[in-house]
């Protein structure tokens, strides 16, 4: 065998779990950190209409029978 075969024949392929766990486990936390902000900002937005007056209630009788209600 060749010093290049043997070299090979040695060596062994590791595959780095710790690196595919930290890659996911940042991966959710960005996730869900995507989602509380969301969700956080779509319910802090409140938009308060003023209550409208519209005053007292008017009936208008029209000549041909039929009635208008208005205010």
């Amino acid at each position: 065998m060749t010093r290049l075969e043997l070299y090979h024949q040695h060596k062994t392929e590791k595959f780095s779990w710790t690196g595919l766990f930290f890659f996911i486990v940042v991966s959710l936390i960005l996730t869900a950190s995507l989602f509380v902000f969301s969700y956080y900002y779509q319910h802090s937005i409140k938009i308060e209409e003023p209550q409208e007056k519209l005053g007292e209630k008017v009936v208008i009788q029209m000549p041909n029978g039929q009635k208008v209600y208005t205010y």
